[in-house]
């Protein structure tokens, strides 16, 4: 759904559903009934944000993969814990029009990967999951680098408040407000902590979803209600 007619039809699908349960309860508590638990696999969460390209990453795309905008509007500063593999896509590079800081938390220089597979050509297969390491937790990440582990973390961190645009070029794309700067840095999945994990008889046993955690409410609803929501703190106010 990346048409502007298909945010149109979620934006209506979720007013309708809440209009029929009646409910008149502040945002958050929307969130908490239309949101499932968070994924209890790596490729789950990867999965929230892949087929609904966000707002922000349509304007300031980064240099890999999505922004985590449905993910974070959904589960916020929740913990999460994922099962991945250190390892990162190969041919990263480019140039941005815009830097913000604190830069660890934005770089990109960090990925979990759902498979320990290496391709001969291209390197690490992927699908990867951008994570934000903290300094406290640098050390323990490049130790692992090429081993499963097990990472807990959360959006919507403290220090996204702190995120500000650095002295950035115009002239190469747009450049985020200072509003926008910090709403990118809520997307970034944040590390709490990190430890060795034994190695999954399969990778398919690394990414299947438990039963007990699949969604009570139809993505599809998930979805158009995430989508309400970015489109409604966007919209301009009239006085």
């Amino acid at each position: 759904m990346n048409k502007p007619q298909d945010r149109l039809t979620s934006a209506m699908l979720v007013a309708v559903v809440l209009g029929a349960f009646g409910v008149s309860a502040p945002e958050s508590a929307v969130a908490s009934a239309l949101c499932p638990p968070p994924p209890d696999t790596l490729a789950g969460l990867i999965s929230v944000d892949a087929t609904e390209t966000g707002p922000l990453t349509e304007q300031f795309r980064p240099i890999y993969g999505v922004y985590a905008e449905a993910a974070a509007e959904c589960w916020g500063d929740t913990s999460i814990t994922e099962k991945g593999f250190v390892a990162s896509p190969e041919g990263l590079g480019g140039v941005s029009a815009f830097t913000i800081e604190p830069a660890w938390l934005v770089s990109r220089e960090h990925f979990l990967s759902t498979t320990a597979d290496i391709d001969p050509q291209a390197g690490p297969v992927g699908p990867f999951f951008p994570v934000a390491v903290p300094a406290s937790l640098e050390d323990d990440f490049t130790r692992l680098k090429g081993s499963w582990v097990t990472v807990s973390g959360h959006f919507h961190d403290a220090a996204a408040e702190t995120c500000v645009v650095a002295p950035s070029d115009a002239s190469l794309g747009d450049v985020p407000t200072a509003e926008q700067a910090i709403e990118i840095c809520r997307t970034s999945f944040v590390l709490t902590a990190i430890s060795a994990e034994a190695v999954p008889a399969t990778d398919s046993e690394s990414v299947e979803p438990s039963p007990d955690r699949m969604p009570a409410w139809p993505g599809l609803i998930v979805v158009a209600f995430i989508t309400l929501r970015l489109v409604l703190r966007r919209a301009p106010r009239t006085k």
